[in-house]
Parts: structure tokens; sequence; C-alpha cells
């Protein structure tokens, strides 16, 4: 039984990936600390070394590890890894809930990030709403590798959401030094017809634009921004759109004005 107990809480730690309160793991924590298998962390106990984690990781089943989830996701603090974990012990339909529920709330861009990704990956449809959202997310917290694996699954919906879902991956490929291979989305998105001013049509003009800037086309950089300006509302404007539009006017030399930048 102790053995059991033991083994328990060692497959928790490491799936859990990072410390654990040591109340969590009751008797067996001294017992795991003494066989020098975990140390002690500033907020609870840790495997003492991420190849041990892996290792303990590769061998358990997938029904337990499921339910170890499970159990992770009452002893996890923050609603990002209850989530995570909820999702990994197959509970879809609570891991949605838990996730969507806390999007109302969290600020934090980086929670909001993976929030958004379990959103998207356990909503009773396609998802395609929630990975764009996710895609941007990931890509404004600085994981472009992540936003690109999102992004490039197919999307159902409107033109708006589909452009939208293109400009997430054009900018997140650009990002990653894969110039070719964003402009080649952006030239997939030529039958696409977002609305003139939309979210959508937008994002699109701006990550085109940026392509075009690392390709050496400024002045056609310029063109597609004061296009997609002139189609959209001066009064509800993105200041994405209008700062893009102010940095690609004085780059081309065709404005001083530091201060349209602000």
């Amino acid at each position: 039984v102790r053995r059991a107990r033991e083994a328990t809480a060692l497959d928790l730690l490491a799936l859990a990936d990072r410390p654990l309160p040591e109340d969590a793991i009751g008797l067996s924590a001294a017992r795991l600390r003494s066989l020098g298998l975990v140390v002690t962390a500033s907020d609870g106990i840790a495997v003492r070394h991420a190849l041990i984690a892996e290792a303990i990781v590769g061998g358990i089943a997938g029904a337990r590890r499921r339910h170890l989830h499970r159990r992770l996701a009452e002893l996890v603090p923050g609603p990002a890894e209850r989530a995570r974990h909820l999702l990994a012990a197959g509970r879809r339909s609570e891991a949605f809930t838990l996730a969507t529920a806390s999007l109302a709330t969290v600020t934090d861009p980086r929670i909001r990030a993976v929030l958004l990704t379990v959103a998207e990956k356990t909503a009773e449809d396609d998802g395609s709403v929630w990975r764009v959202q996710a895609a941007r997310a990931l890509l404004a917290v600085g994981d472009p590798d992540a936003a690109v694996e999102r992004a490039a699954i197919p999307l159902s919906g409107a033109d708006d959401l589909r452009a939208l879902g293109a400009a997430a991956l054009a900018a997140s490929l650009d990002h990653e030094g894969r110039s070719d291979e964003a402009w080649a989305v952006i030239e997939g998105t030529r039958d696409l017809r977002p609305s003139p001013g939309s979210e959508g049509a937008v994002e699109l003009a701006i990550a085109e634009s940026v392509v075009l800037v690392n390709r050496g086309r400024l002045d056609d950089a310029l063109v597609v921004a004061e296009r997609a300006a002139a189609a959209s509302d001066p009064a509800a404007r993105s200041y994405r759109l209008a700062g893009t539009l102010a940095a690609l006017r004085l780059y081309a030399g065709r404005s001083d004005r530091l201060d349209e930048l602000e």
C-alpha cells in the first residue's frame, strides 16, 4: 500500500510538471525526499530532475494518466492549469466551461493564450473561432511556433474569420523568418471577400503590409495599408491599422510626424 501511494505521488508530481503543495502528496513526500527523488521548492515539492519526470511520464498508461490528470485538476492553482488537466483527463465539457468562463476575468496574456487553446480544442463545433483567437494570442505572447500550429489548421466559417486566421498564420510565419511561406498564405487569400473595414480585412491588410516590407517592397506595403484605411470608417478605424499606416508613411519619407506613431 505504501509503495502504491508513493508511486501515485511520484506520478502526480511528474505529470504536473510543476511543484505541488506538500500536503497534496501527504505522507509520501518525506519518503520520496529521503530517496532523493524529489526536492523542496518555494511553492511545494517537485521531481528532482526533468529527465526523471520524463521517464516517469513515459511509463504511465492511458487510463491511469487520465485519472491522474483529473486529480491534478483539483490540486493545481489557476484556471489555465486546471483546464489543461481537465482536457488531458478527457473531461472536455468541463475544460471548455472552465476555460471560457475564465476568459471573462483573466487579463494575463499568457494565461489567456492557454485558455483560448483549451477552448479551441474542446469546443463542440470545430473550434474555428477559438482557434483564430488562440493563434493571435500565442503570437502576441511571443510563441510563433505554437501560433503557426494552431493557425495552420483549416478554418470553417465566413470570409471575415478566414481572413483573420490567414492574417494570424502569415504574421506568425513571417515572425519566424519564413517570408516565402507567409507570402504564399497571403496569396492564397485573394478569393476571400471579407467585409471592408472588418477586423479580418484590416488584420489581413496589416499582415500583408508587414510581409511586403520584410520582402523589400515598402511602396507596395503602403498601397495595401492605404487601401485598407480608405475602406474603413475613420471613426472606427483600428489603431493597429492607423499605427501601421503612420509607420509606413514615415519609413517611406512621406511623413515626418513621429507623433502619429504614439
